[in-house]
C-alpha cells in the first residue's frame, strides 16, 4: 500500500505540478498583498482619525468664544445658527 502512495506522489504529471507552482504562487502574493493592504489601509484610517479630530479642535477652539458668549446672553437663535454653520 505503502509503495503504491508513494508511486502515485512520484509520478504526478508535470502539467498538474506546473499548475500546482502557479497556484501556490498566486496564494503566497494574494496573501503578501493582503496584509501589505490591511496594513496600509489602517494606517490610513488613523491618519484620516487624526486629521478630523484636528480639525474638530481647531473649529472648536475658533467658535468657542462667541458661542460661549451667545449662550451666556440666551440668544438661542444665534447659537442655533452658528450651530447649522459649523455642521
Amino acid at each position: 500500500m505503502e509503495k503504491v502512495v508513494k508511486n502515485l506522489i512520484r509520478y504526478v504529471p508535470l502539467q498538474r505540478k506546473i499548475g500546482l507552482a502557479i497556484l501556490a504562487t498566486f496564494v503566497v502574493i494574494t496573501v503578501v498583498f493582503g496584509i501589505v493592504l490591511v496594513f496600509l489601509q489602517r494606517l490610513h484610517i488613523q491618519d484620516s482619525t487624526r486629521r478630523s479630530e484636528q480639525y474638530l479642535k481647531m473649529l472648536v477652539e475658533r467658535e468657542a468664544e462667541p458661542l460661549a458668549n451667545e449662550l451666556f446672553e440666551k440668544r438661542l437663535r444665534a447659537v442655533e445658527l452658528r450651530i447649522r454653520g459649523i455642521l
